[in-house]
């Protein structure tokens, strides 16, 4: 009995030190390319990007990576290896830098936006005192989903999911908001995937 429990105890701390290291490679690949994505940005459109001045590039800090998966119009679920990770200013989301990890397995910065997306997923958060681990988008329905699950390697069949928007419930006559509903995979399918 106790040889079981240390190897489970073995298996979570693997577990735990592997998602850790690729959160590292994913921060570090943000960190070394933020730069290009700050200086793209033009003089006087600082507030388009979610900064309200330039000398707010300064106190920049990240917030944990969130994977990003999707699911097709036959709802099957695709890891792209693709994260966002949050771009903050003084412990608030201004943004969103997307780390893409290519076929080599080295993780590179593609792209930087999504103000209103990145305060979405702070609002929510904060209400639901989590941080987000994976966004599922269904680009058919053009819905994003967050889940927050805390181990961000489990199966995605049995996490649990919060939509971004209010939905229609098919089932019932009036919208639910997020905060009301967590989702399944089959749920989401249920809701999104016509048969």
């Amino acid at each position: 009995m106790k040889k079981k429990i240390y190897l489970l105890a073995f298996l979570m701390l693997l577990s735990y030190m592997t998602a850790q290291q690729k959160d590292d490679l994913i921060l570090k690949a943000a960190n070394s390319e933020l730069l290009i994505y700050l200086n793209g940005i033009p003089i006087g459109e600082e507030n388009d990007f979610g900064f309200e001045k330039r000398d707010e590039f300064g106190k920049i800090k990240f917030g944990s990576p969130i994977e990003i998966i999707i699911m097709d119009d036959k709802g099957i679920i695709h890891n792209i290896n693709q994260f966002r990770v949050p771009v903050q200013v003084n412990k608030k989301n201004v943004g969103l830098l997307t780390v893409t990890k290519n076929e080599e397995g080295q993780y590179n910065t593609t792209a930087y936006g999504a103000s209103t997306l990145s305060k979405k997923i702070e609002s929510i958060e904060e209400k639901v005192n989590k941080k987000a681990t994976t966004l599922l988008r269904l680009n058919k329905a053009q819905s994003d989903f967050i889940s927050f699950d805390p181990n961000p390697e489990d199966n995605d069949s049995k996490k649990t999911f919060f939509p971004l928007e209010q939905i229609n419930d098919r089932s019932k006559e009036h919208k639910t908001s997020s905060l009301d509903l967590f989702l399944s995979i089959r749920d989401i399918k249920n809701l999104f995937i016509s048969n």
